[in-house]
């Protein structure tokens, strides 16, 4: 019996259930990690889209930006004046800003953070992790968002 459930195990830490993959997405310009998921149709601006159901990570690539610094203050003016939107804390500085928002959307709430970096001339790719609220993962954002680079 005892070594049944070792190979049941091994099983399962061989074919990867015990954890989730991750993957690098990277174009031209820009890389990320994210964690394995279903890669979603993008749309407009969206250059990838990855969710699992719960959370979502998206990349979108904005040119023709005056300043990165005067993009950066649009989108905070955008968060702190949207009805349904707390932006919960930012950290700003010459090469990224990154913000933690909170949202109440359609009887749901969300729980998100944001990493901006420009990337080329007048470029801003934003990078979002979002999910419902009680399934916000810390780490899993720490690393995605930690992982964000212009090339």
């Amino acid at each position: 019996m005892q070594k049944l459930i070792s190979l049941l195990v091994l099983a399962l830490l061989l074919s990867g259930c015990t954890g989730q993959g991750w993957d690098i997405y990277t174009n031209e310009k820009f890389s990320v990690s994210y964690p394995a998921g279903e890669i979603e149709q993008t749309a407009g601006n969206e250059v990838f889209k990855v969710s699992d159901g719960l959370c979502q990570l998206t990349v979108t690539k904005l040119s023709d930006q005056p300043s990165f610094e005067a993009f950066v203050n649009y989108i905070k003016d955008f968060y702190r004046n949207t009805e349904g939107v707390t932006l919960a804390s930012e950290k700003v500085n010459s090469s990224s800003a990154e913000f933690r928002v909170l949202a109440d959307a359609e009887g749901n709430s969300y729980e998100g953070q944001i990493k901006m970096i420009p990337c080329g001339e007048r470029t801003v790719y934003i990078t979002m992790f979002g999910c419902v609220e009680g399934w916000y993962d810390q780490e899993k954002a720490d690393r995605a968002l930690g992982s964000v680079q212009c090339k």
